[in-house]
Parts: C-alpha cells; structure tokens; sequence
C-alpha cells in the first residue's frame, strides 16, 4: 500500500473513544427513560491541542442528527466565528449565537427558516422545550466547542441567560417532558470551569492520548509505519494526522510502506518537535521562553520559579546573559522575571499549582510528550536536568526540608535508569536511611514527617517503575522507615 491510499482511509476514520461515547450516550438513554440526575445535565470535556475534541463533538452532532434529535453546535474557534467574541460587544454576539442555535434547531420544522428578525434567548429556550415536550422522550442537545476562546463576560452571559435557564431548578415548575435538554461543552482546559456557577450540575471527562492501537485504527490500520508515528507522536491524534501528511509530502506517494523508517530520519523528528512547538504557541501570549521552560521542566513532577531559575541558569547561558540584561535595564531581580516566567507558563494552562506537589505540575499529557522529545532529541540536557534536580533538591534535604526525600530518590533512579545501573533500589535505600537518621524521632512532628514520606512512596508509581523490584521494592522502602 503506498501513502496516498493510507492517507485517504486515514481521513474516512473515526477511532471510536468508548468512555465518551458512552457517558454522552447513557445520558441520551437516560432522558429518553426520565432517570437523568439533575446534577448531570451538562457534559464537560477537556485535553490538550490536537487531542481530539472537536472530532468527537462533531461525532456527537453527527449522531444526534441520525437519531433525529435535534442538535446544535456552535463552535468559538471556527472559521468566522470571530464575529462572536472579537469584533462584537457581548450582547450581539449573544444575539448571533443565539440566531444560530435557532436555526440550527428549527431548521427540520416548517415555517421557521423564514424568520427575519432578530431571535431573543427567551425564544431559543422556548423553542428547546416545544421540541422536548412535541418529541415525547426524545433529548435536545446544544454542543458549546472551544469554550477557552469564549470571552469571560461572554461566558458569563451564556451562563446566565441561556444555560441556567434549562436547569432543573429553573424548570421546576414546568412539566417533566421538558427536563431534556443536554449541554456537552469543550475546552482545552479545565481551568475555566473553576468559576462555572452551574457546576453542580456537570460531569467533567478529560480526553486521554491515544494508545499506540488507537493510532494505527487512526492511521488506516499500517501497522508498521503508525507504530513509528505512535513512537514519534506520543498518541497525540492531531500530531499523528499531521505527521502523515508530511510524510506523503515527503516521500515518493508509489513508495512502499516497508521502506519508510522514521528512526533514522532526523529532519522528521524535527519537525514532529516543530509542530509540537506550534502547538505550544496557539496562545497569543506565549513566547519561545515559555515554551523553552515547558521542555526544561518536562523531567521534573513539579517546580518553582526558584528551581526553574537554577535549572536555566546552568543549561541555557544565552538566556541567562539576554535575563540579566533584561533585569538590569528594568532595574529588576532575576527571581521576579522566573516568577513571571511560571506564571506565563501557568497562564498556558499547560502547567497549574499542586499543593501535594508544593508547586508547579505540567498536565500530564503535555509532560508525557514533552519528556520523550527532550529525552530523543535532547539528550544530554534530559540528562542534565535529572541530575540539575538531584543537586537541588540534596540541598533542600540539607537545609532540613525532609519532605523532598521522594523527589530526590526519583531524579536518582532516573539517573540510574540512564546509566543501566542495576542497584537502583541499593541506592535509594542508602540514601533514605542516610536522611532519616537525621531526623529527631523525639520531636512532636517526627512521626508526621515519617507518614508524609510513607505515603508519598506507596503512591509514587512513577518511582515504582523504575525500581527493579517495582511494588516490593517501594515496600522495602517503607520498611525501612522508623515505625512510632
């Protein structure tokens, strides 16, 4: 089979996501059945750039439309949807997403296409519950794609004007047939939820990455060649599509699959990193620092301003000197511009504030595909950066801050994993009995310590992975810790 035919049957394939189809599904079900929780009338669905949404929620539309339930999509990041939150103050653009719902909904009802004047909120709600209450157990549904280009004030209005109005609570003197409209919102992040006031009322599903099956079901089923794009990609389903359109643009279209090896293919992998960049840069307000930072810190669980600037400050000299002259001509220290460095990376919603983790944590996806690439492409600063944290954190446990222990063992048995050491499990036992002895057992939050870092082993599955003995080795870890 040569590229263009994997290609065309690439184009023609929807991977099924059965934990999302089956939650948007069950709902539909339920209301046909009047047993859909109140609490679960909007649907919430969130992931990275490229993971997928908008497929599936045109997969949802598309469905909707076969069952004859009547479904409207309105998507911020659509060609001309700038109309919406741009170029226009909220309240018309409330009134042109508002005209495009109505019409979406009426357009299989006579006598509606041809109205003319401009369609109020109050006529879409009513619309949606003479559809309900004419369908007998049949749902509507509006799809909201794209939420984080929503403006907030825009935001706000649809909130309170057209989602709160077909709550239950606002419904509840009406009759039970008209409890069946279903909201299914997507946005990048879940940031934006934080302040939804229907909250209550949702249930959140995060996309997941593609598992090298998904991929090759993506890809036309050639096994061989989306095995090496899954290596490249990750499961990222937009990086996996856009890698095989270049490799058509790249290659002869009459080669043979077998002949196509990625490995060995340099330019390719860098550019899969360019796209990947691209990707990182959507937002206006990022910058080549910031999505520098996110590769740096992609090694580490989590991070601040202060570990981010003794990680640039050792691995990228040039930044460094263009910082210092940044800082001196705004007469400015260094630790404020790292501080708003991880705010900038914050603001990405690639990265958020743990309080388990006492600081910065990439999204797990982004920190996924970021750590492969810098660990293939970047070898010697992945490296680097393991042993930069090592370093930082052996002085935190100095200082007597204890609770870092497990950080520390982590950059070790990376390190060891590096170098092929077979005593990985000898040398994070050592290093912990080492730091242990040091911590007075008579003191009042001894033993509070001691079960801080229990807990945070039995949990630390990544650490779990790279120990030869996996779970028993972690036990013998725990073990080893003075018990009260």
């Amino acid at each position: 089979m040569n590229m263009q035919t994997v290609l065309e049957k690439a184009e023609n394939i929807f991977v099924q996501r059965p934990p999302e189809l089956r939650l948007f599904k069950t709902q539909l079900d339920n209301i046909r059945q009047g047993t859909v929780a109140p609490e679960h009338r909007i649907l919430i669905f969130t992931g990275e750039t490229h993971i997928g949404k908008t497929t599936l929620l045109k997969h949802f539309y598309r469905y909707a439309r076969e069952e004859e339930i009547p479904c409207a999509l309105i998507d911020f990041d659509s060609h001309g949807a700038e109309q919406l939150y741009d170029d226009v103050d909220d309240e018309k653009a409330l009134i042109a997403i508002v005209s495009a719902l109505y019409y979406q909904l009426s357009r299989d009802r006579q006598g509606t296409g041809s109205k003319t004047n401009a369609i109020t909120i109050e006529e879409v709600v009513t619309l949606l519950n003479n559809l309900n209450k004419r369908s007998g157990n049949r749902p509507s549904v509006l799809i909201f794609d794209t939420m984080e280009r929503c403006r907030p004030s825009l935001f706000k209005q649809l909130q309170d004007k057209l989602f709160a109005p077909l709550m239950p609570e606002a419904l509840a003197r009406r009759p039970p047939t008209h409890y069946k409209t279903v909201l299914v919102l997507a946005s990048r992040t879940s940031l934006i939820w934080d302040s939804f006031e229907l909250r209550q009322h949702t249930l959140e599903q995060p996309l997941k990455l593609f598992s090298e099956k998904e991929t090759i079901t993506q890809l036309g089923g050639e096994a061989a060649l989306a095995r090496q794009i899954y290596q490249l990609t990750f499961g990222l389903p937009g990086a996996a599509f856009w890698a095989l359109n270049d490799i058509r643009e790249r290659y002869p279209q009459e080669i043979e699959l077998e002949h196509i090896n990625l490995e060995t293919d340099d330019f390719f992998q860098r550019q899969v990193l360019d796209f990947l960049f691209k990707t990182l840069r959507e937002q206006q307000s990022q910058t080549k620092q910031v999505c520098v930072a996110l590769i740096v810190v992609s090694p580490l669980r989590s991070f601040g301003y202060e570990l981010l600037r003794f990680l640039f400050s050792h691995l990228y000299q040039d930044e460094q000197r263009t910082i210092s002259r940044y800082t001196e001509k705004e007469k400015e220290k260094p630790s404020k511009f790292y501080l708003e460095l991880a705010k900038d990376m914050e603001r990405t919603t690639y990265a958020k504030w743990d309080f388990e983790r006492r600081g910065f944590v990439l999204t797990p996806a982004v920190r996924s595909m970021l750590k492969q690439y810098m660990r293939r492409l970047l070898p010697k600063k992945y490296r680097k950066v393991h042993e930069l944290a090592a370093e930082w954190y052996k002085d935190l446990l100095d200082q007597g801050l204890l609770v870092y222990i497990v950080e520390r063992l982590y950059h070790l048995a990376c390190l060891a994993q590096l170098q092929a050491k077979s005593n990985t499990t000898q040398q994070c036992l050592a290093e912990l009995q080492d730091y242990v002895q040091k911590i007075d057992l008579s003191d009042k939050g001894a033993q509070d310590l001691l079960e801080t870092i229990r807990r945070d082993l039995k949990k630390d599955h990544e650490l779990q992975e790279l120990l030869p003995g996996k779970k028993a080795d972690i036990d013998q870890l725990c073990q080893s810790l003075p018990e009260k």
